[in-house]
């Protein structure tokens, strides 16, 4: 069991790291877009952003197998597992329109900082129901 506390906090600490990581390059991007005027920043952004979505997604996956081990009761029952409903929910839609921020190739960056601005929403919002429902 010991061992399964140690992967535990690293798991945490690069999940929220990368979190962390994610959120904060999404921030810069969002002040940068209206002011550049090559795509070396947000080449540089898709590139990071990438690796600290997938760090966060795997980690997530593995906090969450963790969790499982000792039996998971019905998430919709106490505060911690809405919680983390709300979390997966969130990851998913940021996923998916980091996705689509992505694929986009029209070059209107209007519509990448909206992408970009929904995501920090959806990260904010997250975080803040986490912290009032967990404490």
């Amino acid at each position: 069991m010991e061992i399964i506390n140690v992967i535990w906090k690293i798991s945490y600490v690069l999940h929220m790291i990368s979190n962390a990581g994610f959120l904060g390059s999404s921030l810069l991007v969002y002040f940068i877009i209206p002011r550049t005027e090559e795509g070396i920043s947000l080449i540089i952004y898709k590139r990071l952003s990438s690796l600290f979505i997938t760090i966060s997604g795997l980690t997530g996956i593995g906090l969450l197998s963790i969790m499982s081990m000792g039996g998971m009761d019905n998430l919709t029952s106490n505060p911690i597992g809405i919680s983390i409903l709300i979390m997966i929910g969130s990851f998913s839609v940021v996923l998916f329109l980091f996705i689509l921020f992505l694929l986009y190739k029209g070059g209107d960056k209007k519509i990448e900082r909206v992408f970009v601005g929904i995501i920090i929403v959806l990260y904010l919002l997250t975080y803040t129901f986490r912290v009032l429902l967990v404490h």
